[in-house]
């Protein structure tokens, strides 16, 4: 604000929810101590208004408090200013836009009116929603911008949505000139970041969510607190608040039910786009919340003219954004949110033909898809046989991503895999133990080790019985392992004499591993008595079979052994 007081106006925008009326009432708090009056102004979409609504709200407020600090005479000159607004519609306000002379003499009247009112005590003028102010309430305030100027007793916040301002000719037109003259200040809003959201949610559940689920929200909704708030009521109202303090299942738009308070929202913005506009844009969501170029024109949704005549107009209005990724360019929904609502919008069937029709052109285009992205389409694609192929691209999917150590991409692929697996896609009994290890193997190493343990005694219980010792053993070497390396150690040893095979099986590297990693632990906490029986037994094993590659684990156990000897 000292910086403002300078210029003569702070603009705070921002899409809807992120906060901004609350910004300004909270300054509103704040400068109360010292002394400052705030005045506040809005403007409606309803049509019909009448010219200088906002303004008459202020002067109706400064009227209405009567504060010793304004004279009967000021409470007069305000009653006179608000009849004069009110009756400049039949005075000639129609020709504000062109400055008629009687227009400028009611400007300046006003402003002067504002000033000496804030001669008095400081004044700070709020006014809300100034991008469904009408023209002759922008001329109004430019004029009374440039007054306020250098001032230091008045100043003027406008609080607009950057969208709809984008749309208003006549804001933009008096936006440059007060920019040009360096009359403004400007606050943009931003959404939360990934580390405010997940304390927020903290702050709305009254416990903390899981990484996953305040990644996934702050994706959904760039950090809105508006659409954060009301995805955890609409949560709670309907009994699925538990699925925001559990492990998320991973879904596209399809599994997502939102608000009406937040599908109002962005429907308001979307019935404003022209009619062939918004049809296109819903279906291009069935791409997803970003999508290739290429793939775009491959896929065959919008003839070569729609595109030419949509997406620059999308671009235009805010609602798609441009993201080179390498020599590749990719177009996205600048708010998920847009998206989905669009994407909910079109026809259950269609949808699904469309996403049918897309997988189809991943599979054909020469550069191909993303496994994950393909396996996406054919699952809304609603086909039995569709969700089978998808199934083989969730799980290359998911080995993909282990080899590119994107372990958190990987779990969700393996999980969405069994999501399909549980649905009755068939499997044989041999390849879905397999994967049930690799998923295993994956929650272990994305953080997950009680998910792990689970998927480990899964497998224990249907091969444990009459299994070969040796994989027996080497699910009980995951299972402590997996306490080792996330700091269980004191779980190991439960896991541990049943990680070694029996006499005639010759051991595994991770048994050799894990006596290593056990005794190390307990010789480096001083506890020699403990530790000394688990060294023994990893160095005669290194010793007898050298084939388990623990020439490293054994010297540094030696090293040990000799400084405890």
């Amino acid at each position: 604000m000292d910086q403002a007081a300078t210029r003569g106006l702070v603009a705070v925008h921002g899409e809807p929810g992120i906060g901004k009326s609350r910004l300004v009432e909270e300054l509103e708090r704040l400068l109360a101590n010292r002394g400052v009056r705030f005045a506040w102004g809005r403007w409606y979409q309803a049509g019909g208004m009448p010219p200088y609504v906002g303004f008459l709200e202020t002067l109706r407020s400064l009227r209405a408090t009567a504060e010793p600090a304004l004279s009967k005479e000021a409470i007069k000159r305000l009653a006179l200013a608000e009849q004069q607004l009110l009756g400049a519609e039949s005075a000639g306000g129609r020709e504000v836009g062109g400055r008629a002379d009687n227009s400028l003499e009611l400007f300046e009247q006003f402003a002067q009116l504002l000033l000496d009112t804030g001669a008095r005590r400081p004044l700070v003028l709020a006014l809300d929603d100034v991008h469904w102010a009408d023209e002759a309430s922008i001329a109004l305030l430019l004029h009374l911008v440039r007054r306020a100027s250098g001032d230091g007793k008045l100043q003027v916040i406008a609080i607009w949505r950057a969208e709809e301002a984008a749309a208003s000719a006549h804001l933009q037109n008096a936006l440059e000139d007060m920019r040009r003259e360096g009359l403004v200040v400007d606050v943009q809003l931003q959404g939360l970041n990934l580390e405010e959201t997940g304390k927020y949610l903290a702050s709305l559940l009254n416990q903390q969510a899981p990484t996953e689920v305040v990644q996934w929200l702050h994706s959904l909704t760039s950090g809105n607190p508006l659409f954060l708030k009301e995805i955890v009521r609409h949560a709670v109202e309907t009994g699925r608040s538990e699925e925001l303090v559990a492990p998320l299942s991973p879904s596209g738009w399809a599994a997502l039910e939102l608000p009406r308070t937040v599908t109002e929202t962005i429907r308001l913005r979307l019935d404003r786009l022209d009619p062939s506009v918004r049809q296109g844009l819903g279906l291009l969501s069935v791409l997803g919340r970003e999508f290739e170029v290429g793939l775009l024109q491959s896929s065959d949704l919008l003839t070569d003219r729609q595109l030419a005549d949509i997406v620059p107009e999308a671009m235009r209005l805010g609602l798609l954004h441009e993201r080179r990724v390498g020599v590749s360019s990719r177009l996205a929904f600048t708010h998920p949110l847009i998206g989905a609502v669009l994407y909910h919008s079109l026809d259950p069937l269609r949808r699904a033909a469309l996403h049918r029709r897309i997988a189809l052109t991943l599979e054909e285009v020469a550069t191909g898809g993303e496994p994950s992205e393909i396996a996406q389409h054919l699952i809304e694609g609603q086909g039995s046989e569709d969700r089978a192929r998808a199934l083989g691209y969730l799980v290359e999917a998911a080995r993909r991503a282990r080899v590119a150590l994107a372990q958190q991409e990987a779990r969700k692929s393996w999980r969405r895999a069994f999501e399909l697996v549980d649905a009755g896609v068939e499997v044989e009994d041999t390849e879905r133990l397999q994967w049930i290890r690799e998923f295993a193997d994956t929650c272990s190493s994305a953080g997950y080790p009680d998910e792990a343990l689970d998927l480990y005694r899964k497998l224990l219980a249907q091969i444990e019985p009459s299994g070969d010792p040796a994989d027996v053993a080497e699910l009980y070497g995951a299972m402590g392992w997996t306490m080792h390396i996330h700091g269980r150690r004191a779980e190991v040893a439960q896991y541990l004499e049943r990680a070694i095979p029996p006499e005639g099986v010759p051991p595994t590297h991770r048994a050799a591993s894990l006596l290593a990693a056990h005794a190390m632990g307990l010789l480096s906490a001083g506890r020699m008595v403990q530790g000394r029986p688990y060294l023994e037994r990893a160095l005669e094993m290194a010793r007898r079979h050298p084939e388990i590659r623990a020439e490293g684990i054994v010297s540094h156990l030696a090293m040990l052994w000799n400084t405890w000897d």
